[in-house]
């Protein structure tokens, strides 16, 4: 059996080996650029499938930053107000005003109590006291006061009287030092004396028939100071006040008794028994009860919280 021989020529041989390079090369660039090139991209191995699988990493943005869609500022903690400490620089030479000045009404008439409360450093040896009638004057010195000589304590008192009622009045109350300086005027309280107080009753009333269809009435004023006047009231009913007979004085001086006031009553009728009722009455018209007791006084034993029997 003859056999063929098969010339390859040299033609051929130089196109396969070109093939085969460019075939090697194709094949290492592929390598290189999925498994060993160096790029921002990291290589996630799957385990289960032995697979090489590519994910891309991103790069940071710094103007995320500054969107507010992903960024918001944290806001600082409240850390609470600072205290503020007060101080007061003090000298001999300056003495410090007093403190808490106020004015109260005694509601008793013509009277107001001044009160004040000393200031932690004594460098005064006096308290003066102006009045006024006129907000922002210094008005008139009504008081200097000093130590008590038996408390060996400045006063943190003082009880101003014989004033007007229903008359507003403004106090400015300084401290004086030993050369006669006054501090400086800080508190200007002002207060209104009122009376809503009766004054007391008349003392020791009597009453007696004297000549033709006549009744002397007659009593003692009382010792209250801010009393004016009495009211006599007449009745033809015990237990009921009556009608008022004698109003706006204080009656006429008893000649047998100096210190008893009397009035007559002569608009009465005969073999009638009438009742009187004498009371007192201040200058802003308050009077002394009117409230009748509805049985006869007993003079000597009589208490008011045991019946009579007569």
């Amino acid at each position: 059996m003859l056999v063929q021989k098969v010339t390859i020529s040299k033609t051929t041989k130089t196109l396969l080996i070109i093939l085969g390079a460019v075939v090697l090369v194709g094949g290492g660039y592929f390598a290189y650029t999925n498994f060993f090139a160096k790029t921002d991209s990291a290589v996630q191995v799957n385990s289960n499938k032995s697979e090489a699988v590519k994910t891309s990493i991103p790069t940071f943005d710094e103007k995320l930053l500054s969107d507010p869609r992903f960024y918001r500022p944290r806001e600082p903690e409240y850390s609470g107000f600072t205290n503020q400490h007060e101080v007061v620089a003090l000298s001999d030479n300056e003495p410090l005003p007093p403190k808490n000045v106020k004015v109260e009404d005694t509601t008793k008439g013509r009277t107001l109590i001044i009160s004040w409360e000393l200031p932690d450093y004594i460098n005064f040896d006096k308290i003066r006291i102006y009045r006024s009638v006129k907000p922002g004057v210094l008005g008139e010195e009504i008081a200097t006061l000093k130590e008590n000589s038996a408390t060996k304590k400045l006063p943190t008192l003082y009880r101003d009287t014989g004033l007007t009622d229903n008359t507003r009045y403004y106090y400015h109350v300084v401290t004086v030092n030993k050369d006669d300086k006054p501090s400086n005027v800080t508190e200007e309280p002002s207060g209104v004396p009122t009376d809503i107080f009766p004054p007391e009753a008349p003392k020791n009333v009597e009453v007696k028939a004297v000549g033709n269809k006549s009744v002397e009435i007659s009593w003692q004023n009382p010792d209250s100071e801010d009393f004016t006047s009495v009211n006599v009231y007449r009745s033809s009913q015990r237990g009921v006040l009556g009608s008022i007979i004698y109003s706006g004085g204080t009656g006429e001086t008893s000649e047998s008794d100096p210190q008893r006031q009397k009035i007559m009553d002569t608009n009465i009728a005969a073999n009638t028994p009438y009742y009187y009722t004498v009371t007192s009455v201040d200058g802003n018209g308050n009077e002394s009860s009117t409230d009748i007791l509805g049985v006869p006084l007993r003079s000597g034993d009589y208490n008011p919280f045991e019946p009579i029997i007569f």
